[in-house]
């Protein structure tokens, strides 16, 4: 896994160099009862996302003459990932069909854990229509995000704190430059 600012890639997009592994598994069992389009796999590694780059994954399975991989679905007509392949003798897959693979990335889950770093208070927190930051000096710039990692207001703070008017209720998290990166802290909107 990587992040890159390219959006088309020279040579096409089947071989890619500088990624990352953030998960290796023998085996992953998706829980009994597991329904729904999405679910969870923890990751071993943690990385920093950054919305406005292109994430690039890498996705390698491999297995033996005993491997069967596939999904819940019957319906194989080119929707979905699939590994059929037991008489390949070195146990590659030469039958795939890729759509509608995703990947929703959750600031609590698999990304670098920000939060960490001295303390940025948001308050009032909860709120209902602006925030102000405890430990954050006037004009320091600031981003204030969706939980998706979209970015939804930016500027510098100013003594009127953050304006969250025109935000739906939920979680957002504020968050101010630190070194190379940011810190953030979850604000809610009432």
């Amino acid at each position: 896994m990587t992040q890159t600012s390219a959006t088309a890639f020279v040579g096409g997009d089947t071989f890619f160099t500088g990624l990352d592994t953030v998960l290796t598994r023998a085996t992953f069992t998706i829980a009994p009862g597991t329904t729904g389009d999405w679910f969870v796999i923890p990751l071993d590694s943690a990385f920093t996302f950054d919305a406005s780059q292109t994430l690039v994954v890498d996705i390698s399975f491999t297995g033996s003459a005993t491997t069967n991989f596939g999904t819940y679905s019957t319906n194989l007509a080119g929707r979905k990932l699939y590994w059929n392949d037991l008489t390949s003798p070195t146990g590659q897959s030469v039958v795939t069909t890729w759509q509608d693979i995703g990947f929703d990335l959750a600031p609590t889950t698999g990304v670098v854990d920000r939060f960490a770093a001295a303390p940025l208070i948001p308050y009032p927190n909860p709120t209902i229509s602006s925030v102000q930051l405890a430990g954050a000096a006037p004009n320091t710039p600031f981003q204030l995000i969706h939980t998706d990692g979209r970015i939804l207001r930016s500027g510098t703070l100013s003594p009127e704190g953050i304006d969250m008017n025109g935000l739906d209720p939920g979680l957002y998290f504020v968050g101010i430059p630190a070194r190379s990166s940011w810190r953030y802290s979850p604000v809610v909107k009432e």
